[in-house]
């Protein structure tokens, strides 16, 4: 037998040997872990009052669980929780207006839920704060402000919840990060260090609950079509940072609906999973930056050659946030962006 023909047949005993692992690991995590039902269950879903959480809720909803929503603005929070009334069975739905940063208005709120409800059986820690620039144009609040609602919001309402679960020995976390947790955003600095605190957390937390019954699970989403991009802050020279990131959270291929991710994450809560990147892109450009780190760096940092520049400052501030929904041009109002205009309606973003 020749050289060449010994090697192939060990390539292939090796790639069936790896695929039969993969397959056995994945059977037996699936058979220890068990099939968890959201039916009968109560759910609680940071920033549910519009865009990707409020997508999370309906299917929650649609499960037969009982949920509740919090975020920051009143108004919002009614007409999402009106909805899913609509769409559930009466009583089994609680909205409330809570900040996620601050610990006493989380213990507050989750004392209203657990007193309508019951205990928690599900967290979703959604609540986001989406915010782009050149790392020159921003603050030290940018960065505070990111770690507060990425980082210290979920820690607020795990630290709540988390007890009662292990007394019960059965609960279930979804944290959302981003693939910008995984992988460095072209002008989104202060964005990553938030979400990459959260991978961070949310990973450690993961390898201690488990052995108390409670499955922690991450998902890292890449572009989806939540209708959010209108309520991002925006830094630097706004008009030209807004368009890219509406136009590319709008293509085809490159991005999925809100629907399409929240189905991933909540099947991979039901199987106990540590984590899921959607769409398939991202979760590839996540596999190539862990294997080859420097070379993507290196990418990463060509890329950022194309950018817009950083304007100078003005006076000693430099230049100020904005909406994205007030740095609007007929660019971004045109069908190139239509099914991100399409969700925002739908998501309750507008």
């Amino acid at each position: 037998m020749s050289l060449s023909s010994k090697f192939a047949r060990a390539a292939v005993a090796a790639t069936l040997t790896a695929a039969g692992t993969a397959v056995g690991y994945k059977l037996t995590t699936r058979a220890l872990r068990g099939r968890y039902s959201f039916a009968g269950k109560t759910c609680v879903v940071t920033g549910g009052s519009r865009g990707f959480g409020l997508v999370i809720a309906r299917r929650l909803v649609r499960a037969g669980a009982a949920v509740a929503i919090c975020a920051r603005d009143a108004d919002q929070v009614r007409r999402a929780a009106d909805e899913l009334a609509r769409r559930g069975e009466p009583g089994r739905v609680v909205g409330g207006v809570c900040d996620v940063s601050n610990r006493e208005d989380v213990r507050r709120f989750l004392k209203t839920v657990t007193d309508a409800l019951g205990p928690v059986d599900l967290l979703v820690n959604n609540a986001g704060l989406i915010s782009f620039g050149p790392a020159a144009s921003l603050t030290a609040q940018d960065y505070e402000d990111s770690l507060a609602t990425h980082f210290w919001g979920p820690y607020f309402f795990t630290e709540e919840v988390l007890p009662m679960m292990k007394k019960r020995r059965s609960g279930r976390i979804l944290n959302v990060s981003s693939i910008g947790g995984r992988v460095p955003l072209l002008h989104g600095n202060a964005y990553t260090v938030g979400k990459h605190a959260l991978v961070g957390y949310s990973e450690g937390l993961r390898m201690e609950a488990v052995r108390h019954g409670v499955y922690v699970t991450t998902v890292c989403p890449g572009l989806m079509r939540t209708g959010s991009p209108r309520h991002a802050l925006i830094r630097g020279k706004h008009e030209a940072e807004y368009a890219g990131f509406k136009i590319l959270d709008s293509l085809p291929g490159l991005s999925c609906s809100a629907e399409r991710a929240a189905d991933a994450a909540l099947e991979a809560v039901k199987e106990g999973r540590g984590e899921v990147i959607v769409p398939g892109p991202f979760s590839a450009a996540a596999t190539f930056h862990d294997l080859f780190r420097n070379f993507s760096l290196d990418l990463l940092g060509l890329l950022g050659r194309t950018m817009p520049d950083a304007p100078g400052p003005i006076g000693d501030q430099v230049t100020p946030a904005r909406r994205g929904y007030e740095v609007e041009t007929p660019l971004t109002r045109s069908a190139l962006t239509g099914l991100t205009q399409r969700a925002a309606v739908r998501n309750n973003e507008v």
